[in-house]
């Protein structure tokens, strides 16, 4: 990591930097002993290696909603791993491809819940809504369209809590103390912080969603300067080269294959272990902004 830092200033021109801003967010991105750390910063280092004529500078956000304010700023910005909507399309400018691949937001709840509702291996979102489960979310997280339309005629109510800041361990400690019935996370996020806080997630257990895909994607995205129009042509481009690299896929599957998901039941596996790379080779790596651009 200490060489892609190195990397990323080592080649400084006399022009307005380009900021990489990235929330805290692990493993897509976090600090380590105080340099990013996550798998953002290794397909960015993928991404930059021809685009060192351009200063460019990471910045750490900390949580989505902070970071989303810097991208309104004049200051070119970009950040990895944005989910599109028509309306962020509306001001910022967003690759030709994803850059991300992931399983997709799941439910989380306490095992005596999941035991109460039967060990559901799917569980519908809009259920839960509907029959007054309490879930936790953070405020600055936005999730996909099917979910935020979901969601949305919640957030106003006491049903639902919303949380500010880093608050992935916060909201799952709740939930882990049964004040919370459940809270929404992606497994690789899951996986992280098994590693990290085995005993937070020993009595949890994660739910696909119903109303979502399997898998998801997400974007880079740009503010609207004359500096990031200039070099989105250049992204796309090197983008194009390095996506069916095996040092991408390996950055975003060694989160992602499903033996190191942590919370699955094991009759899950057999049919999950392929998902990932197939999805990868069939629709990721030929998913293009046409297919979204609606």
């Amino acid at each position: 990591m200490r060489y892609l830092i190195f990397m990323l200033f080592s080649s400084v021109t006399s022009g307005q930097p380009l900021l990489w801003l990235y929330p805290d967010e692990p493993p897509q991105s976090y600090r380590l002993q105080q340099q990013p750390a996550g798998y953002t910063f290794a397909i960015l280092e993928l991404l930059l290696q021809p685009l060192q004529q351009y200063q460019h500078q990471t910045i750490s956000t900390g949580n989505y909603a902070r970071l989303f304010k810097e991208l309104e700023k004049d200051q070119p910005a970009c950040a990895l791993g944005i989910i599109y909507t028509p309306e962020r399309a509306q001001t910022l400018l967003f690759s030709q491809s994803p850059v991300f691949l992931f399983f997709n937001v799941q439910v989380v709840m306490h095992n005596s819940l999941y035991q109460q509702l039967h060990k559901p291996q799917k569980i519908a979102l809009t259920e839960l809504l509907r029959q007054r489960y309490k879930i936790g979310i953070s405020a600055g997280r936005r999730y996909t369209a099917e979910l935020e339309h979901l969601l949305h005629p919640y957030r106003d109510q006491q049903l639902l809590q919303l949380a500010q800041g880093n608050v992935h361990s916060s909201l799952l400690q709740l939930v882990n103390l049964e004040r919370l019935d459940y809270t929404l996370e992606y497994p690789e996020m899951l996986f992280y912080i098994r590693q990290q806080q085995p005993e937070l997630v020993a009595n949890l257990v994660s739910i696909p969603i119903k109303e979502t895909d399997a898998l998801g994607v997400s974007w880079l995205a740009c503010n609207d300067t004359v500096l990031t129009r200039e070099i989105m042509p250049l992204l796309n481009q090197q983008l194009a080269r390095i996506r069916s690299r095996p040092a991408y896929y390996h950055a975003l599957a060694q989160w992602q294959l499903p033996q190191q998901l942590p919370l699955f039941e094991q009759w899950q596996l057999p049919q999950q272990l392929p998902l990932f790379e197939q999805y990868y080779q069939q629709v990721f790596l030929k998913t293009g902004l046409y297919d979204h651009a609606d």
